[in-house]
Order: structure tokens, then C-alpha cells, then sequence
């Protein structure tokens, strides 16, 4: 049996690797999603100035904070648990890329894309620095995944390679 034919295999195997790798990357993507709703898009705002203190109560409040801590505890569970399971399964490539590294790729784009939508939006093209950090977070996590993901299909392209020449005349190209 090769490699190819191992790690298809060992895929169906590890059922609580493929319930807690769902269960991080839905935590990554609730963060990057959450995240963008804590940005300030009032403190732009003219209406609340001639307010006082009222208005400066209203203007320091807008940044939820406890939002704020509910997205970054979403995603440093997410990634943190998403790096977990790498290192315990990092000798099948295959479930890597499929479970962990596209899943990523796609949810940190979203989360992009979500942060680029609402501070071009919400907040009139005004980085405040919380969609900043946000914007760094989720560009970062895209880049690694996406570099992660093509390593990892270019790892495994020999296995599938051999396998193919294993059973040339039974695979269908």
C-alpha cells in the first residue's frame, strides 16, 4: 500500500480530528466575522460634537468592547486549536490540506473581505485602529494558509503520482 492510499484511508479514521478541526475553523471564522462589527463608525460622526459630555460618553462607548473580547477569544481558540491538530496530524498531508488549510484559507478570506466591506462602508474609508489590527490579523491568516495549502498540495502531488503509476490502467484521467 502507498503513502496516497495510507493517508486516504486514515482520513475516515480520525472522526474527532474532523469534528474539533470544523469546531476551530468555525470558532476562526466567527472571530473574523464578529471583528468588524466592533469597529467605531460613529466616532467619525459630526452629530454628537456640540453633546458635552454626553456626546464623549456616547463617542467612548461606540468600540464594543465586549465584543471585542468575544471575537479575539474566537479566533485565538480557533487558530490555537487549528495549530493543535496540525501538529498531531501533520503526517497526512492530505487531511491537512483538505480539513485545516483550505477551510482557513476560505474563512480568513471571508473575514478579509468582511473588514474590507465595513471600512469602506460603515466607517466611509476610515481605518480606525481596531479595523486595522483586524485587517492585519485576517491578510496574515490568508497569506499563511494559501502558502500552507499550496506547500502542502505540492507535497503530496508525488504520492498522488505514485499512486496513479501504481494503477495506471484502473484510474480514469
Amino acid at each position: 500500500m502507498n503513502d496516497w492510499i495510507r493517508m486516504k484511508i486514515d482520513v475516515p479514521k480520525i472522526l474527532y480530528a474532523n469534528m474539533l478541526a470544523s469546531l476551530f475553523t468555525w470558532l476562526l471564522l466567527a472571530g473574523f466575522i464578529v471583528l468588524p462589527a466592533t469597529f467605531a463608525s460613529i466616532r467619525n460622526s459630526r452629530a454628537l460634537d456640540g453633546m458635552g459630555k454626553a456626546g464623549k460618553a456616547v463617542i467612548g462607548a461606540t468600540q464594543n468592547i465586549p465584543l471585542l473580547w468575544i471575537a479575539g477569544i474566537c479566533c485565538v481558540c480557533g487558530a490555537s486549536g487549528l495549530l493543535w491538530l496540525w501538529w498531531g496530524q501533520s503526517h497526512n498531508y492530505i487531511w491537512l490540506g483538505d480539513r485545516i488549510f483550505l477551510p482557513g484559507l476560505i474563512n480568513s478570506t471571508i473575514g478579509l473581505i468582511t473588514t474590507l466591506v465595513n471600512v469602506y462602508t460603515t466607517q466611509r474609508g476610515s481605518w480606525s485602529i481596531t479595523s486595522v489590527v483586524t485587517a492585519a490579523a485576517t491578510a496574515t491568516t490568508t497569506l499563511v494558509t494559501l502558502i500552507m495549502y499550496l506547500l502542502y498540495a505540492a507535497w503530496t502531488e508525488p504520492y498522488w503520482k505514485e499512486h496513479c503509476t501504481l494503477n495506471e490502467g484502473q484510474v480514469v484521467q
